[in-house]
């Protein structure tokens, strides 16, 4: 046996110890394995002596029994090792059926969990959409108050603008009216200023009207001119047009006869 060519025996065994040679030896923490390589370190010491065969062949009997022991502890090792392999896959075994368990254990429990809770689930999103209904109705009343909103405000600024145009307009053709009725009334005081000695009432009655005869009054509203002569009765209907009075009227009329305003005659057409 390899135990009778080595300088170690091993002996029983008690869990991770192992005795050898009377030594305990434990391969997982260490202990005793420093003191047996000491151990077996002095038992192969010999004088090196190479002068005759015996002691040459000492030398070689002594180097084969350190490797013989190397051969057995080695052998107790590696026994050791395959132990715990074999454990390391028992417990790989053993982590695949707990995780199978464990799997089995999620997938119906998490399917059983949905099944109770399908009703509620079903309710909540019917809720969820119900809500998700209304707040679509708010929002499409809302969009449509605020466009009737926005519409009666463009409407009202519309018809603000438009009033503050005719305010404007008026405003415009009343100060040109005024103006019309300020530039008449300077002619005819000009007319009156300018005046010939006054003539009978008569007289004006029939055409040769003053507006202003020098202290003659006249009544509010003057005969109207010769109705045969249309062009006279045209401009005096467009003086009242404008805002003159029939008096002013009348009175600008004589000026234009009697070419008292500058740049200014009337057209009688061709006729004339």
């Amino acid at each position: 046996m390899a135990e009778d060519k080595a300088l170690v025996v091993q002996g029983h065994r008690e869990g991770d110890v192992v005795f050898v040679s009377g030594r305990r030896l434990n391969f997982v923490t260490g202990e005793g394995v420093d003191l047996l390589i000491e151990r077996i370190r002095q038992m192969a010491t010999l004088v090196p002596d190479l002068s005759t065969g015996k002691t040459r062949q000492e030398i070689a009997s002594m180097s084969g029994k350190v490797s013989s022991s190397k051969v057995i502890l080695e052998k107790i090792g590696k026994s050791l090792v395959d132990e715990e392999k074999k454990l390391i896959e028992d417990r790989l075994h053993r982590i695949e059926w707990i995780n199978g368990s464990r799997a089995k254990i999620k997938t119906e429990l998490d399917a059983l969990r949905d099944e109770v809770r399908a009703p509620l689930t079903q309710w909540e999103k019917d809720q969820a959409a119900e809500k998700a209904r209304i707040a679509l109705e708010i929002k499409i009343e809302d969009d449509h108050t605020q466009a009737l909103i926005d519409n009666e405000v463009f409407d009202q600024r519309l018809e603000l603008t438009q009033r503050e145009a005719a305010i404007k307009k008026q405003e415009e053709e009343l100060a040109i009216q005024q103006k019309a009725q300020k530039i008449a009334q300077e002619m005819v005081i000009e007319v009156a200023r300018k005046a010939p000695k006054p003539k009978s009432e008569s007289a004006a009655m029939h055409g040769d009207f003053n507006p202003n005869p020098g202290g003659v009054s006249y009544p509010v509203d003057p005969p109207a001119l010769d109705k045969d002569d249309q062009v006279l009765n045209d401009i005096l209907h467009d003086l009242k047009a404008i805002g003159l009075s029939t008096f002013l009227a009348v009175g600008v009329i004589v000026a234009l006869e009697r070419g008292e305003i500058r740049h200014l005659t009337i057209d009688r057409g061709d006729e004339w």
